[in-house]
């Protein structure tokens, strides 16, 4: 089976999520905030009340990253990625496509988004933001504080978690990237399961490999073109999964 955009959902490579035995109606999208105060998204026609987030400049925290989150060509993207088990030639051990934080100590990651202060914020403005924790792809819908022109949200991580995120810029923007460690520990952006270069998502190249079908045998699949900084692809709500347009499956049909 050539050519088919693929589903990747809890390690099932196959061109339907109900074949993974996960129904599309198990499958949650991001939702709009209810609007409360220290919420808000593209629905809310002003920026609401602030919610309480890290003090950024705290010298408690050791900073890991400090930069922009490349994102890519899409506007809607899944990023998710273990890049020790690719670098070693081994499955991952999380059944999902996830950053996995190896650094022996708990993270804090910022995500700040820049929105407009020339006019109210009504829709198209602040973005929406999904995380996915643990091997079964958890889904948090986070509250998006916002003071002044900057829309802020937080992903504690803790040691050996497996995490991503889903970004949903509503207009074209630069999003930025804080990491810190919790207990001041000096840790790399490797450990912390992250790529080298966050700021810069360049194509990398789809490559062959076997992969296990949903009738128990292994063909030849193909995940498509990824992009460095851990971008897997667009982001399709409708079945909670990322798809790539050149990825394929030699896999037999489970449609007969």
């Amino acid at each position: 089976m050539s050519g088919t955009t693929l589903v990747r959902r809890l390690g099932c490579m196959t061109a339907s999520a109900i074949a993974c035995g996960l129904p599309l109606a198990s499958a949650r999208a991001i939702v709009p905030s209810d609007c409360l105060p220290g919420h808000a998204d593209s629905t809310c026609a002003t920026a609401l009340g602030s919610a309480t987030v890290p003090l950024i400049g705290s010298p408690s925290l050791n900073v890991v990253y400090d930069g922009l989150l490349a994102p890519g060509p899409y506007g809607y993207s899944y990023w998710g990625y273990d890049f020790l088990a690719a670098s070693q030639g081994q499955p991952s051990a999380v059944p999902n496509d996830m950053f996995i934080n190896n650094s022996g100590t708990g993270l804090m990651l910022v995500f700040s988004f820049d929105i407009p202060t020339d006019h109210p914020c009504g829709r198209n403005c602040v973005p929406d933001v999904q995380f996915k924790i643990g091997p079964t792809w958890q889904s948090i819908f986070p509250s998006v504080a916002v003071s002044g022109g900057t829309a802020t949200t937080v992903l504690s991580v803790g040691t050996g978690q497996a995490y991503g995120w889903v970004i949903r810029l509503w207009q074209p923007g630069d999003i930025h990237l804080r990491v810190t460690t919790v207990d001041n520990r000096q840790v790399s952006l490797e450990a912390a399961g992250l790529s080298l270069h966050p700021e810069i998502a360049d194509p990398v190249p789809p490559t062959t490999y076997t992969c296990n079908c949903w009738d128990l045998t292994t063909a030849d699949c193909s995940k498509g073109t990824r992009y460095s900084n851990g971008l897997m692809g667009p982001w399709n709500p409708a079945n909670g999964g990322y798809w790539v347009p050149d990825a394929w499956s030699d896999c037999p049909s489970e449609f007969h």
